[in-house]
């Protein structure tokens, strides 16, 4: 059990406080210095984590933009992020992000 931001390690993965999520991690916004936490993966979604759907999977999310347009791949501040690099280990798949 996660005891509050302060006393949690950043950048590290804990299980979900949101109703519905998987995972949750907290990370430091560097504009605003702020802990934000980010939860992210569906909960009661089964993945099919066979090397082919999770080529498929990396390859669609690489295209994933936020409202500014800028890719939410290489964005820790962003559940995308988070989801490749715990959920689907896209680093294993020899995917750099």
């Amino acid at each position: 059990m996660v005891k509050r931001k302060k006393e949690s390690k950043l950048n590290t993965p804990y299980p979900s406080t949101r109703r519905g999520k998987k995972m949750m991690v907290f990370v430091k916004n560097p504009k605003t210095g702020r802990t934000i936490t980010i939860h992210f993966g569906q909960k009661g979604y089964k993945h099919n984590y066979s090397k082919k759907s999770r080529e498929k999977y990396l390859a669609r999310s690489a295209g994933i933009k936020d409202k500014k347009g800028k890719l939410t791949k290489d964005n820790p501040l962003s559940a995308n992020y988070w989801a490749r690099k715990v959920l689907w280990h896209a680093r294993s798949m020899g995917v750099r992000k």
